[in-house]
């Protein structure tokens, strides 16, 4: 958020704007990459979280995702977003072998009475 005053009779009244940090060109594959903006809604959880570790986010065009910055203790590491897996550039042709690092889930925890042998195993 941008936080920005104004005068009014002589008191200094708040005005908040929200900050968009990116605005891509119409009809550009970035666009399309941010209809939805779920990279930024997990860049603003993982800030959330880590509020001792600087994260960037920006659009690679050349790999067509979106690269985390994450900075802390001096060093710094590039994930690509792959669908929310966040994995280095090397793994990027096997994403399917990683998980989700953020997903939802219920508010309410099934009963395991209720679970399918298939279920049960994959829990295992």
């Amino acid at each position: 958020m941008l936080i920005f005053s104004c005068f009014a009779g002589g008191r200094v009244l708040p005005a908040v704007q929200p900050y968009i940090p990116f605005i891509p060109p119409a009809g550009s594959a970035a666009l399309a990459a941010t209809e939805s903006l779920p990279a930024m809604n997990e860049l603003h959880l993982l800030k959330s979280a880590y509020p001792d570790v600087r994260f960037t986010m920006e659009y690679d065009p050349s790999e067509g995702d979106w690269c985390l910055s994450v900075t802390s203790y001096g060093k710094t590491t590039k994930l690509y977003r792959a669908g929310g897996r966040y994995i280095t550039a090397p793994q990027l042709p096997a994403k399917e072998n990683f998980q989700l690092v953020l997903y939802p889930y219920e508010r309410v925890l099934e009963d395991p009475a209720g679970f399918s042998p298939e279920e049960i195993a994959h829990i295992k």
